[in-house]
């Protein structure tokens, strides 16, 4: 069970009346209103042979809540917030920057995207490859409660900021973003669309992994692969602990390799993922190394 324990905003407890779970159909729920995420966005012949053939172990759950976000329709399970790793990456990316940026506006809700291995979702078709994610709208008040782009609560100006975001972020590009605003750029019209973004990310084997890896968190082989300084200084600690590697600053296979070579060294949970307590034994490997002891 997930914990929620924490106070639920109002966007939570809405979405919490008004969603019967997604594994059931609208047959079992006659009060329930057809889903507004039934947007019908074919894929692409290129698009499905890289979704037929990357591997769904790669799905991870979007944490409940976290810098600038807020998961809302989560239930105690979190069963319909899963997604490819790239896709989970971005939307924390998204979110973190939204904090940065405004940091006493109300977080970002974060809606339906998958099932934990993906697919059938009877209520939203759109949902089932890990891809698709659904954004609330900001407020004006301050307050995390429902709104859309027609209701006095909605700011036009956080939401087309939050917007912007989206296409900014160098994790995965989107290549559809659903919502009514017409004011809004780079958005399409599509019904059942006025309260909510609905994204849809693009992947596919074409799709260059960015020069990005996380301010913080776990570093671990996901695709795209992450990249950047803290996959470089983690490549070079672990060459200076003694494991053979080439610091190219790309988490790929033979970094993982690593990763678990240095795990069964020290007798470490054998992930292949550098969290908490990999980064901390290797922190301490390498003082260790440095210090008097080792230099005498």
């Amino acid at each position: 069970m997930i914990d929620t324990s924490q106070a639920l905003s109002p966007r939570s407890l809405a979405a919490e009346r008004s969603h019967p779970s997604h594994e059931q159909s609208n047959h079992e729920h006659p009060n329930h209103e057809e889903s507004p995420c039934t947007a019908d966005i074919p894929f692409t012949e290129e698009e499905l042979a890289y979704l037929a053939q990357d591997s769904r172990a790669l799905f991870t759950r979007m944490p409940f809540s976290g810098p600038g976000f807020e998961c809302y329709g989560y239930g105690e399970e979190g069963r319909h917030h899963y997604g490819r790793s790239s896709v989970i990456q971005a939307v924390k990316h998204i979110c973190g920057q939204w904090a940065k940026l405004h940091p006493d506006a109300p977080r970002i809700g974060v809606g339906d995207i998958s099932l934990p291995d993906g697919g059938d979702t009877p209520t939203h078709a759109t949902h089932e490859e890990g891809v698709d994610v659904d954004f609330s709208v900001v407020t004006n008040n301050g307050k995390e409660e429902p709104s859309n782009w027609q209701a006095g609560n909605y700011s036009q100006a956080l939401t087309r900021d939050f917007v912007n975001l989206i296409f900014d972020n160098p994790v995965l590009a989107p290549r559809v973003v659903l919502f009514n605003d017409p004011e809004i750029a780079g958005v399409q019209y599509h019904a059942g669309h006025d309260d909510h973004l609905h994204v849809r990310f693009q992947v596919g084997p074409n799709v260059k992994a960015p020069e990005y890896s996380p301010d913080e968190g776990t570093l671990k082989m996901v695709t795209p692969y992450m990249k950047g300084d803290r996959v470089r200084a983690l490549q070079e600690d672990l060459i200076a602990s003694g494991i053979d590697l080439e610091a190219d600053g790309v988490f790929g296979k033979t970094t993982e390799k690593a990763v678990k070579a240095f795990q069964r060294r020290y007798r470490l949970e054998i992930d292949g993922a550098a969290g908490e307590v990999t980064l901390a034994r290797l922190k301490d490997v390498i003082s260790a190394d440095n210090g008097p002891a080792a230099s005498s």
